[in-house]
Formats: C-alpha cells, sequence, structure tokens
C-alpha cells in the first residue's frame, strides 16, 4: 500500500461530500446525498433509516452494482484516513471538533459492547452549526476529543480551494472509532436559545467525547468469500432494496422483513469492518518496511 492518498481515493472523498462534479461525473451513482445511504449501511438494525425517514431523508441502493461501488467508496474513504492521520502532526491544540448529533445515535454509541461510532462521523472544527440541528429530531450537542491513534480527514486542509464547504470546516471520523470516555456537561442558556431541532426543540444534553481508534475483526480468508457473496446476492439484496424503500416511507416491516435485513446489516458490516482490519495490517507492514529501509541506511 502506498502512503500517498490516490486519487481514487479523492474521488471517493469528494463524491461523499456531494461534489458536483464528480456526481455528474456518474463515477458512483446516488447523487449529491447518497452519504445518507452509505452511513444507514454503515449503522446496525434499523434505527439509521428509521430516523432518517422521520427527516424526509433517501436510503436507497438500486442493484448489486451499486452496492458494490460503495463497498469500494467506503474502504477508500476509509483508507484516506489512515494515511492522513500519519501525514500531520499530531497537534493538541487542534484535536477537538464539535457535532450536533441525534440523542438516539449517540445512545445507541455508548450502549453497544463496543462504544463504537457506527458510519461516518462528521464534526466541524469551527464550532457547532445550528444549521445541522434544524435538520434532525430531538439533538444533542457533542465536544469530539479525538487522541492521535484516531485516523480521520480535514477536508478543508486536504481538498484546499477544491472545498467547497469552507465555512463547514469537517473533520470527518470514521465508523468503528471507540468511545474511550465520554462526560456531561452544562448547557449554556445561548446553546438552548440558537440550537433546535427540526421541531424546535431545544437540545437537554451535552458532552465532551473522547474518542481513540477502534478494534475491527478480521474474518478468516477463507470465510470472507462466503461474506461477501452473502451480501451481494441479487435475490436477497432485492429484499433489502424494497426494505429500504419501506423503512424510509415510514412504513413497518413485517418480522421476517425486519430478520432478514438485520441480518443481512450485520454480515455487510463485519465484511466491512474484516477489511478494514486488513488495511490497518497492511499500512502496519508498509511503514514497518518503510522504517527499515530507513534503517538500513544509516
Amino acid at each position: 500500500m502506498d502512503n500517498i492518498i490516490t486519487s481514487e481515493e479523492i474521488n471517493a472523498i469528494k463524491f461523499y461530500l456531494g461534489d458536483k462534479n464528480i456526481v455528474e461525473q456518474l463515477i458512483y451513482r446516488g447523487g449529491g446525498k447518497a452519504y445518507n445511504t452509505i452511513n444507514a449501511l454503515l449503522n446496525l438494525g434499523i434505527r439509521n433509516e428509521e430516523d432518517k425517514a422521520k427527516e424526509n431523508k433517501v436510503v436507497e441502493i438500486y442493484d448489486v452494482e451499486h452496492l458494490k461501488s460503495y463497498i469500494g467508496l467506503i474502504i477508500d474513504v476509509f483508507s484516506a484516513s489512515i494515511k492522513y492521520r500519519d501525514s500531520v502532526n499530531y497537534d493538541e491544540r487542534s484535536i477537538t471538533s464539535y457535532r450536533v448529533d441525534r440523542l438516539s445515535s449517540f445512545q445507541t454509541f455508548i450502549s453497544n459492547k463496543d462504544n463504537k461510532i457506527e458510519g461516518f462521523f462528521s464534526t466541524c472544527k469551527k464550532g457547532l452549526l445550528p444549521q445541522y440541528a434544524n435538520t434532525k429530531e430531538d439533538i444533542v450537542l457533542l465536544e469530539v476529543v479525538r487522541d492521535s491513534s484516531v485516523p480521520y480527514l480535514d477536508f478543508e486542509d486536504l481538498l484546499k480551494d477544491y472545498y467547497s464547504k469552507p465555512e463547514e470546516a469537517e473533520i470527518l471520523v470514521p465508523f468503528g472509532t471507540k468511545i474511550a470516555n465520554y462526560d456531561e456537561i452544562a448547557l449554556s442558556e445561548e446553546e438552548k436559545e440558537i440550537y433546535k431541532d427540526r421541531n424546535g426543540v431545544a437540545p437537554k444534553h451535552k458532552y465532551v467525547v473522547k474518542l481513540t481508534k477502534g478494534e475491527y475483526e478480521e474474518i478468516p480468508s477463507e470465510l470472507e468469500g462466503d461474506y461477501y457473496n452473502y451480501i451481494i446476492n441479487e435475490e436477497r439484496l432485492a429484499h433489502i432494496i424494497n426494505s429500504m424503500k419501506l423503512l424510509t416511507s415510514g412504513q413497518k416491516l413485517s418480522d421476517n422483513e425486519r430478520d432478514i435485513y438485520m441480518k443481512w446489516k450485520e454480515m455487510f458490516n463485519r465484511f466491512i469492518n474484516s477489511r478494514i482490519a486488513k488495511l490497518f495490517d497492511e499500512y502496519s507492514m508498509e511503514n514497518n518496511t518503510s522504517s527499515i529501509k530507513k534503517l538500513n541506511k544509516h
């Protein structure tokens, strides 16, 4: 693996951000809001889809090739985040960023067994953004502090003049990152006034959340193909696509539909996490080899 962020990875990042030029080139399908679908795929269960249905946001997969392209995109964005982390100096003055989140999401993260973030986790260097409060329902304010082990992307720094949303100054933290600990802090009266959810309701909680690198479980190589074939099976995926349509239109799934959907999401995420574990292994080996070469020169 090369430590340089590739053009394919840059295109994946730009598409995830909804960059108009990349969207119009149709390198990926799904339009400028495809990140809603990508993050729904990376959240276990159906909570994320139900939350997005309440907010009139679309979650959709068209077919197998569309799904495959998103698998590649997810891995490319994660790969870039590892490379970016190791390309910059860790500076304790710039490790805090901010997020307005759904309370339901935060409660899910801190209640799962690994205290891990599900989905790509978008934060802002410049503070809490009110415009992200009024697109969500039942919000919580977060101050997010990364330690030096956490992969991340600083879009303003990485993309320079090509970054179309400099006012957002976005720091993206990848799925699987672990919440090491969190502490509730007091909301100010000003915060209660400024930040209102889509129903005009102020947040009830604010937390300082400390993040560290997550742990990713590798599937044995002889089983990885079975997982992949399971998630791209056309007949099964047709059920998943239909369930997505039902969920994002606010309808309930039958018990059988729910079971199939939950199992598929679990298999999808185990496959993705295995690929990320291998990514870390490859990257570690590359760095160790580079270090040995440097030592041998002296």
